[in-house]
């Protein structure tokens, strides 16, 4: 039984892998590049990382080695990109040569690599990983020239422009804000844009279509890696990655964060879980720290602050209180976890300094009584998940006095996030990502839960609540499981496209951003009058120019987070301030001498905000939707 459920999950894999390579090309993306995007990650991020794990941390094996390779190799790519950011045609350089001495290195040790036997459950969870994403991220965001009319979501088409700034240098600018900076989750994004910018890739591509299998691999390596480690090798280790994918509730958030790289979410868990496995690693030896260690976990610290800082600070401030239990407790300091303190708390004052801005501070502190909620929103959310915490809670204050910290730490993590999700109100809902990873840390509290299912009746119960959880989650996608099945109709022409309204992005739309791509130099900007004044899920559409272009804005997407800080918003407005005078000119005379005195170099008139250009200038690119001209 064992062998048949071993083949169809090999089989099932093969079968979603080929489905999603072919939903790529329909949508619009390419083979070709598909396969040198993974070419490139492999040279560039994951070789240099095998490289200095292989050194740092010699005992990682297998799943554990590919994780921390994954993030080693992101750290080395993001302090090139500091360092020489400023020609990020150089950045790819030190990681190159780092390839080579790795591929030099296994040519003289005349290493043999032999394929391992990889688990039923990792399988299925790359096979259901893969298969949902065809639906939520390869079609859900098609081209306009493969499907006709898109609206596309606002989230992803932030982060795919902030994945194309990196291409235009350090530091880390705003592509949609001319003189801005944004570092919200950056390096999510940049490590894409980077890598893309290096082969010649549409970042959009890269983003979208082409980064998905990889991030999905590194999450469910890590995972599986942390999960074994925490477990002290459990049967059920394998399983969680594939239970945190599919057995989720009535949110789709929990699912959708996962299944797509939304705001960071995958990447940092996948980070996170790596600095979990380091972690429960070290505890083994009794926390016995050795440069090497400290060095590969400050490293994961560092891309996990510069991808999500929220599940960063979450992992310090949970160590930190496991470790200050368990002295007291036993009575001993816990010197080697205090020490994984001190490294996290000096990284994270240094991204304090260098990168972070002021988002964070306006997050508003609400009333005591949304704590009456969490029962509802765990069950409705995380339906197996909680009801297994729940009894892993019993247990461990059943144990309390024996508690290790990792177990400390997990069950911190749990109520820290939870409590500041109830406790903080952001009006964009921010605060949710604290539920998402307080999520994460309770399928590490569920494992401890494992000795109760050698009772039949609890093992009925949790496949029950199994089976529950996996109907949930598959009824809180359907909608959007729906649109990517009408989307794949429709880039089979088998239906209409759909109708065009102000927020829906045209074939002409994509044509008019690729021109800009081909015709603009890196350094120079293009203002538009396409900007929305309101925040909606459509809102992506006011974000499309940047993020298909790569090319900077004046000003775009005039509403998205303009919270940042009040610096960045005082800037926003302004420039929208100079954008309408442009756009409201009658001659090419006036609204020309107006973008010189600015630095902009061409004028995109989107024709459903402004129907007619200037009669007294030529345009240098016109279509159906839009008219571009050369600033002279």
């Amino acid at each position: 039984m064992k062998a048949k459920l071993n083949l169809f999950s090999k089989l099932a894999l093969v079968l979603t892998a080929i489905f999603y390579a072919a939903c790529v090309q329909l949508a619009g993306g390419s083979m070709a590049a598909m396969t040198l995007y993974f070419a490139l990650m492999a040279l560039l991020v994951f070789m240099p990382g095998v490289l200095i794990c292989e050194t740092l941390l010699p005992n990682a094996h297998g799943a554990a080695k590919l994780a921390c390779a994954f993030s080693l190799g992101t750290g080395i790519y993001a302090v090139c990109y500091m360092a020489f950011g400023a020609y990020p045609k150089t950045v790819f350089i030190i990681p190159a040569i780092l390839a080579v001495i790795y591929i030099v290195k296994c040519a003289k040790a005349k290493r043999k690599f032999k394929a391992e036997s990889v688990h039923t459950a990792i399988n299925l969870a790359l096979a259901c990983g893969f298969f949902v994403y065809v639906f939520l991220g390869v079609l859900g965001f098609a081209h306009a020239s493969s499907a006709g009319n898109m609206t596309y979501h606002q989230d992803m088409m932030w982060s795919v422009g902030n994945g194309a700034a990196a291409s235009l240098g350090a530091p880390f600018a705003d592509i949609r804000a001319a003189g801005g900076t944004l570092h919200y989750h950056w390096l999510a994004d940049a490590l894409p844009g980077l890598v893309a910018y290096t082969g010649n890739i549409l970042t959009y591509d890269a983003a979208i279509y082409y980064n998905y299998p990889v991030l999905l691999l590194v999450f469910v390596c890590a995972v599986y890696a942390a999960a074994k480690e925490y477990s002290h090798g459990s049967r059920l280790a394998p399983w969680l990655p594939l239970l945190m994918l599919v057995c989720n509730g009535l949110n789709s958030q929990v699912t959708i964060n996962l299944l797509r790289n939304n705001n960071g979410v995958i990447m940092a868990e996948a980070v996170c879980c790596t600095a979990l496995y380091i972690i429960f690693s070290l505890e083994k030896i009794g926390f016995k720290l050795n440069f090497k260690a400290a060095a590969a976990f400050a490293v994961c610290m560092g891309v996990l602050l510069m991808s999500k800082n929220l599940y960063g600070i979450l992992l310090l401030l949970a160590l930190f209180a496991a470790a200050c239990v368990h002295s007291i407790v036993h009575k001993k300091l816990c010197g080697g976890a205090f020490l994984l303190c001190g490294i996290s708390a000096a990284i994270l004052a240094a991204c304090w300094v260098l990168l972070y801005s002021g988002a964070i501070n306006n997050l508003v502190f609400q009333i005591w009584q949304s704590f009456l909620n969490i029962p509802k929103t765990l069950i409705l959310w995380l339906p197996l998940g909680f009801a297994a915490y729940i009894a892993s809670l019993f247990l461990s204050f059943k144990s309390f006095g024996t508690l290790s910290v990792s177990r400390l730490m997990v069950n911190a993590a749990v109520v820290g996030g939870v409590c500041a999700y109830f406790l903080f109100n952001h009006y964009s809902a921010s605060q949710t990502y604290f539920l998402l990873a307080a999520i994460m840390f309770m399928w590490f509290c569920a494992l401890d839960a494992r000795q109760l299912l050698k009772n039949k009746p609890v093992k009925i119960t949790a496949c029950a609540l199994a089976a529950l959880s996996v109907c949930l989650t598959a009824y809180s996608l359907a909608g959007d499981m729906r649109t990517g099945v009408q989307i794949y109709l429709r880039c089979g022409g088998l239906r209409p496209e759909y109708p065009y309204t102000e927020q829906t992005v045209t074939t002409a739309d994509e044509a008019a951003a690729m021109w800009l791509r081909d015709n603009m130099r890196t350094d120079e900007i293009f203002a538009t009058n396409r900007n929305g004044k309101a925040l909606d899920a459509a809102d992506g559409t006011w974000h499309y120019y940047t993020a298909i272009s790569g090319r900077q804005a004046f000003v775009e997407g005039w509403r998205y987070a303009m919270d940042y800080s009040v610096e960045y918003s005082t800037l926003r407005h302004n420039l929208e301030e100079v954008s309408d005078k442009i756009f409201t000119c009658d001659t090419a005379e006036e609204a020309f001498a107006i973008a010189k005195q600015n630095g902009i170099d061409y004028l995109l008139i989107s024709r459903p905000k402004r129907q007619e250009g200037y009669k007294d200038a030529a345009p240098a690119f016109e279509n159906e939707s839009c008219i571009i001209y050369k600033v002279a």
